[in-house]
């Protein structure tokens, strides 16, 4: 059963449920953008992340995006048909294939990159440097944990029944 509203447990319950809608509206935010370059969600954190990390091989970035590795492919394939990525061998492992951004993809990339940028500078306007910071490092913790959970999933207890 949930904590009764206004008890101290009630805002930590609705946990999960603040990260989501958070992360809804920041989508929104930024959906006009990506809708103007006519690209997928997963579209948008692909070349957000091949722009971070340059030469990134499928399957981490399918890793690090959280997008399962046949998504990831066709996903990939759409992005090299429209000329914002290259594939390229590996210089170190010759099987393995890596992402590079074209000079187009890296224009696209830039622009959503800056505009993420806004939203997240906006979404902070109300807290100080402190508060802001101090989020950022909660957030982390909190995922972290999840995903630590994710890989032990002996290690979060039980739900009652």
């Amino acid at each position: 059963m949930p904590p009764k509203r206004g008890s101290p447990l009630h805002d930590l319950h609705r946990f999960g449920v603040l990260v989501r809608d958070s992360a809804r509206l920041f989508r929104r935010l930024l959906r006009n953008d990506i809708d103007e370059f006519q690209l997928s969600f997963n579209q948008y954190l692909v070349l957000r992340e091949v722009y971070d990390v340059p030469r990134i091989s499928q399957r981490v970035l399918g890793t690090n995006v959280g997008i399962a590795e046949p998504t990831i492919v066709a996903t990939a394939d759409a992005l090299v048909a429209r000329g914002f990525l290259l594939r390229e061998r590996s210089k170190v492992d010759r099987r393995q294939t890596n992402l590079v951004l074209t000079p187009a993809g890296r224009a696209v990339a830039v622009r959503l990159v800056r505009r993420a940028l806004e939203i997240n500078r906006f979404a902070v306007t109300d807290m100080t440097e402190r508060e802001a910071q101090m989020l950022r490092d909660l957030l982390i913790r909190a995922n972290g944990s999840l995903l630590a959970s994710i890989e032990a999933p002996d290690a979060v207890p039980k739900r009652r029944k």
